[in-house]
């Protein structure tokens, strides 16, 4: 075992002499080196040429926009008689549905709700709750109910008080779905 320890302790001393470890000289790597003239760019090659061939062409929408569309197909509608709803450009299954997850989204309760009259009845929303409505210091518990109508290829939702009226608070949980409709 000590010869085998020996010989592969010369053979390293060996190896570290034929390199130039010992001989305190660096070596120089610029010396066989030669100066090559600056690169050339020619003027033409300073821009690349467009092609059209791949761009994308722009579509002009006949359509007007409405008013707060999203990518979703929702907007708000405002009528001269005051009463406002949302417009949401889908069938009514899922109007119905994506108005349903907006309420849980708000956390409203809900009281009942008939899908065949397309109406969510909401529990009634107190004073001083999370959900905080216009004029209701002092004011008893508010009860709203919310419609959402079927069009055929869009629907409807409309937020009213119990008396079937459109009031303040009517508008501000109006708004407030309209904000947290998801497509």
């Amino acid at each position: 075992m000590k010869f085998i320890n020996a010989s592969f302790a010369s053979v390293c001393l060996l190896a570290f002499a034929g390199c130039s470890l010992f001989s305190g000289q660096q070596a120089d790597y610029s010396k066989g080196a030669t100066q090559m003239p600056a690169l050339e760019v020619p003027p033409d090659l300073t821009r690349p040429a467009t092609v059209d061939t791949y761009k994308v062409p722009q579509v002009v929408s006949e359509a007007p926009a409405l008013a707060g569309a999203t990518s979703a197909d929702v907007a708000m509608q405002i009528e001269e008689s005051g009463i406002n709803s949302i417009l949401i450009k889908d069938a009514f299954d899922r109007s119905w549905r994506r108005v349903g997850l907006a309420l849980e989204s708000l956390q409203l309760q809900l009281d009942d709700k008939d899908r065949s009259k397309g109406i969510y009845y909401l529990k009634p929303i107190a004073a001083g709750g999370r959900f905080v409505l216009p004029n209701e210091a002092g004011v008893a518990a508010s009860v709203y109910r919310v419609q959402v109508k079927d069009g055929g290829i869009s629907c409807s939702v409309t937020v009213a008080a119990a008396d079937g009226m459109s009031d303040d608070g009517s508008k501000v949980i109006l708004d407030a779905l309209y904000k947290n409709i998801q497509p």
